[in-house]
């Protein structure tokens, strides 16, 4: 069974010269919620992998902005075009690799990560369990996966997930947001 927080606020290898930005700006709330995420890695300093980054890598740009190193991974390869252009225009550019790989069969070493990211991703993902596994391979034995996801059809996904997660990892705190956010931090 899940520890279940209940949150009563809003918590916290090309080169590219430029590619166009596709990404708007965050809004408070999911910036709130980010930020709670990203406050919840175990391993500050340690490398951090940031799974489904987005054509703007937004989670690899903040943790980037402090000193972390990022590897950032995505399946969509004009996605990580995207994403390189966008990080070619900012300071902390060096701190982000960028990889395209699929989460449901990665290419990226077992036990290779303390930390790793998974933000909004799992809902688009239609073999999400099988990606679980491929994290759960990838995370080392004292790591954590913090996964930050909503239930976008309003189908019953995180429940769902919730369960995938559960039969997948040892220790399992759920911290539930505000709009129907779920974030689940899972450690083998």
């Amino acid at each position: 069974m899940a520890n279940v927080i209940a949150e009563p606020h809003a918590c916290a290898e090309e080169s590219v010269a430029s590619a166009p930005l596709k990404c708007a700006p965050a809004k408070t709330g999911s910036q709130d919620a980010r930020s709670f995420a990203l406050s919840l890695i175990k391993h500050p300093g340690d490398p951090v992998l940031d799974i489904g980054t987005g054509d703007c890598a937004c989670v690899a740009s903040i943790l980037a902005s402090q000193g972390t190193q990022v590897v950032a991974v995505d399946k969509d390869r004009e996605t990580i075009h995207a994403a390189r252009g966008f990080l070619s225009t900012q300071p902390m550019k060096k701190a982000v690799r960028l990889l395209q790989d699929d989460i449901t069969a990665s290419g990226l070493a077992s036990s290779s990560f303390q930390n790793i990211v998974c933000f909004n991703v799992l809902h688009h993902v239609s073999r999400f369990d099988s990606g679980l596994g491929e994290l759960h391979r990838i995370l080392t034995s004292d790591g954590r996966l913090i996964i930050s996801e909503y239930d976008e059809n309003r189908d019953g996904f995180l429940k769902r997930l919730e369960q995938a997660v559960h039969r997948r990892f040892r220790g399992v705190t759920a911290y539930r947001q505000p709009k129907g956010r779920l974030v689940l931090v899972c450690e083998k």
